[in-house]
């Protein structure tokens, strides 16, 4: 889905398809690091000490219960799983650095929509028609989630980056809240609280080692 920029505000950009998963992949990988050293200088329009998180996941397409229901179904029937592969590389050709881009949003259940950067698209066709249309395919997506420093604040695009934020900042709030953790917490504390009692006990008990007095010389 994709949020493009106008006078009346933003609305969702009609020439950038929505793409639906058509199976919920398995596995989703979340890659998050700094930016440091050289690579400060190499990327634009981004905060210095920004965070960079990727994510990549992993999507299967089949036409095949499509295909057993041709009148139901006729585009697949002409022309296979094309419009899907071409609706998600519509979306990664109509990013662009300008502020009147549309913001592409990730939507991954009702606690992660998050406006992303697609980098990497890799498709891979595994079975085809007669006319060699595709009706079976893999698809590795990479994409990074975008800043706040890349998008105009007081956009939509800029207030759903910000809401994200906002909302892992409560989640982290919910982790040190949860009792399970508050126990942990509490039974590491008293741990390390009864080990410095347990040395401070020890170093009273040892005794001070004596100093030799140095023997009396009389002169004669």
């Amino acid at each position: 889905m994709a949020l493009k920029p106008s006078s009346k505000g933003p609305f969702i950009d009609s020439d950038t398809p929505i793409f639906i998963f058509q199976y919920n992949p398995e596995m989703l990988t979340r890659t998050i690091s700094s930016i440091g050293g050289e690579e400060k200088v190499e990327v634009k329009n981004r905060d210095a000490n920004a965070i960079v998180e990727l994510i990549n996941l992993s999507l299967e397409l089949d036409a095949a219960n499509q295909l057993e229901q041709p009148d139901q179904h006729r585009d697949v029937i002409e022309v296979g799983l094309h419009p899907a592969l071409a609706a998600l590389e519509s979306i990664m050709n109509s990013q662009s650095e300008t502020q009147a881009s549309p913001v592409v949003l990730f939507l991954w259940g009702p606690n992660r929509i998050i406006p992303v950067w697609l980098d990497n698209l890799k498709v891979t066709e595994e079975a085809f028609d007669p006319n060699l249309n595709p009706i079976r395919a893999k698809i590795e997506l990479s994409m990074r989630v975008r800043n706040l420093s890349e998008l105009k604040r007081g956009s939509l695009g800029y207030a759903i980056c910000a809401s994200h934020l906002d909302r892992r900042r409560m989640h982290a709030r919910l982790y040190s809240e949860n009792k399970v953790t508050r126990d942990l917490l509490r039974q590491v504390q008293t741990k390390n609280l009864s080990q410095k009692s347990k040395e401070k006990k020890d170093a009273a008990k040892t005794p001070k080692p004596r100093r030799k007095r140095a023997p009396n010389r009389r002169r004669l």
